[in-house]
Parts: C-alpha cells; sequence; structure tokens
C-alpha cells in the first residue's frame, strides 16, 4: 500500500487519496474500495458482495460506482486547490 511506503512523495499521494475518500458517504467509500482499492475484492466477487450489502440490482451497481467516482474527482479537485492556494 502506498501509506505504507518508505517514498515520502507516495506516502504524500496515499494521504492525499485518503483525504478525498473521507470526504464521500460511507457506502461510495466501501463501493469504490472495493472496485479499486482493494484488488483481492475484484476477484472475490465483490460486485455480488456489493450487490448483497446495500440490496442493489447490477445497474444501480453500476449506476453509484460512477457517482462515487465522480465524486471523488470532485473531492480531488476541491482538495488540490485549496492546497495551491495555501503554496501562494
Amino acid at each position: 500500500m502506498l501509506e505504507e511506503s518508505t517514498d515520502a512523495a507516495e506516502r504524500q499521494r496515499a494521504a492525499f487519496i485518503a483525504a478525498a475518500l473521507n470526504t464521500l458517504p460511507q457506502q461510495e467509500q466501501e463501493i469504490l474500495r472495493q472496485f479499486f482499492i482493494d484488488r483481492r475484492c475484484r476477484y472475490a466477487g465483490h460486485r455480488a458482495k456489493l450487490q448483497a450489502m446495500y440490496g442493489l440490482s447490477l445497474s444501480e451497481l453500476y449506476r453509484q460506482k460512477n457517482e462515487a467516482i465522480t465524486n471523488y474527482c470532485m473531492a480531488a479537485l476541491a482538495i488540490r486547490a485549496a492546497m495551491s492556494r495555501k503554496r501562494e
């Protein structure tokens, strides 16, 4: 994992990712974690697990995944903008 790296740049990147994820509701965080972050989940029925966990159809799961990606990107952009203002 990036946060366990000895490289300062990788740890900083991990902190940035965590900060953006922490702005999202728990359900969106879990969907993104199982689709993109925890690679073991992708090979262990992550879609069926998420569908059962949240009572979603497959199409609704993918709609929520896309919404979570959008929300993550918006949060990441806001954090980047705030960081660049601090440097000025």
